[in-house]
């Protein structure tokens, strides 16, 4: 009878041992292994974005000395403002613009640093002709320009001519049965702007 009672327990006890060693070994090594997989894959995602930016840093120094002598010469070491004279006259001519006055002033900081000079522009012209202006400036490779403000004002053909020594008809014949149409008024412009260079205005 006690070789029964001990038989029926040893299943028992060996039934309980791996109950015990799954609870407290295998089920923390599951966790421990869904862990680690876990990282490896947060460690494979930030080695991705580490290539990728490395990728991204050969291109940019590839790059480099062509976007180093693109800067020089769009940011001279000094104003050059002769040379910045006659391109924006060159710009503004090629889009149907003449300049009615056109100004420097200055805008340096830091010796050494990249120093902007102010411009000021203004013409009389058509909407087209000024955003034709801007696109041109903007896409130039000769400078660097920024562009500050723009105001718009409609004036009178007399008011262009405020001592009447040449009268200006405010009416113009339409070319059909002498009717006449009333003259139109007159868009101007005026600009300020900026070009840079490394230096500051003496």
């Amino acid at each position: 009878m006690s070789k029964r009672k001990s038989t029926g327990i040893l299943p028992a006890l060996l039934f309980i041992i791996i109950v015990l060693s799954f609870v407290f070994y295998v089920i923390p090594m599951k966790d421990q292994v869904k862990t680690l997989n876990q990282q490896i894959v947060e460690q494979e995602i930030e080695a991705e974005k580490v290539t990728a930016k490395l990728d991204e840093l050969e291109a940019f120094y590839e790059q480099l000395p062509a976007n180093s002598a693109i800067i020089a010469k769009q940011i001279p070491t000094d104003l050059k403002e002769s040379q910045l004279i006659l391109l924006m006259e060159e710009i503004a001519s090629l889009n149907g613009i003449s300049f009615s006055s056109l100004g420097f002033g200055p805008g340096g900081r830091e010796p050494g640093a990249v120093s902007p000079v102010k411009i000021s522009a203004s013409f009389t012209g058509s909407y087209e002709s000024l955003i034709s202006f801007l696109q041109a400036l903007e896409k130039t490779k000769e400078r660097k320009f920024g562009v500050r403000s723009i105001s718009v004002s409609l004036s009178d053909p007399e008011s262009l001519n405020p001592d009447n020594s040449n009268p200006v008809d405010p009416k113009i014949n339409d070319g059909t049965d002498g009717k006449y149409l009333e003259k139109p008024l007159y868009t101007s412009f005026s600009i300020d702007l900026e070009a840079y260079y490394q230096g500051v205005i003496k």
